[in-house]
């Protein structure tokens, strides 16, 4: 599933996570885009540079190291993920506390009642999106300006325009969570002892602003939900790398638009 953990018989590096999550005064290195707090990063040009640079032997070695300028190790090596076993890939709090069927979905259960409904996926393709190194968070407290959109929790920063930022993948995560109706802002809830319990969501929130500290109006409605997570493990071997076509003419993996170019750059000049 990776080709740094698989073992040296399956054709992988038979490496342990300490390899590239090194650790010192035990700090460990990586950083996540869920997160906010990281003590250093952890980029595959630790090892891949130098005499150990990859696509040296490439016929098409020149054209991937214009790639790699403005595109990440991750995003041609990374093709799927959830290759094994399946991905949580949609989260609904709003039907939390209800009494539906679950059924199951790549074996995996798709309702329970303490946390709501679930869509799972297996081998799924990644979003791509410009990152520049900065991931941009929704904050405690943070104003809603129109409900009717996906608030999104975390997403990568940049843009076609910055030098600095490569195109990278992610997985696109969405559900719903409870937003004040007055004061527009995501609800902290209580679920231990409280909303896991006896499923009153009034209650819950009403715990959860005891402890947050933000205040509760006593009305609240589901709003959409968006997370980007990086992806940075499940590396395929490099036969299973993602090949021109797949991205250029005519390819659609890539929405090239939306990356902030005219069309596909191969063909446009850009």
């Amino acid at each position: 599933l990776d080709v740094h953990m698989g073992t040296k018989a399956s054709g992988g590096a038979d490496m342990a996570c300490q390899a590239c999550h090194r650790t010192k005064d035990h700090k460990i290195a990586g950083a996540s885009s869920m997160t906010a707090h990281y003590d250093s990063r952890v980029n595959c040009e630790d090892c891949h540079t130098g005499a150990k640079a990859p696509h040296q032997k490439s016929k098409n070695g020149a054209i991937i190291a214009r790639h790699a300028a403005r595109v990440a190790c991750q995003t041609c090596h990374i093709p799927y993920f959830g290759r094994s076993q399946a991905t949580r890939m949609e989260w609904y709090w709003s039907d939390a506390g209800k009494d539906l069927k679950s059924e199951e979905q790549f074996d995996k259960e798709t309702y329970v009642k303490k946390m709501g409904r679930f869509k799972w996926g297996m081998n799924e393709k990644p979003v791509y999106a410009w990152y520049n190194g900065t991931i941009e968070h929704y904050m405690k407290g943070q104003k809603i300006k129109d409900p009717s959109s996906p608030v999104v929790i975390t997403k990568p920063v940049g843009s076609i325009k910055e030098k600095t930022a490569k195109i990278y993948p992610y997985k696109l995560f969405i559900g719903d969570l409870p937003m004040d109706s007055s004061y527009k802002y995501l609800n902290i809830f209580q679920h231990y002892k409280s909303f896991w319990v006896d499923f009153n969501w009034d209650k819950a929130l009403l715990g959860g602003a005891e402890g947050s500290g933000l205040p509760y109006s006593g009305k609240y409605q589901f709003v959409k939900t968006a997370s980007y997570f990086a992806l940075s493990h499940e590396v395929a071997p490099k036969e299973e790398a993602l090949q021109c076509g797949e991205c250029h003419a005519g390819g659609v993996r890539m929405n090239w638009k939306a990356l902030g170019y005219k069309g596909d750059p191969m063909t446009d000049g850009r």
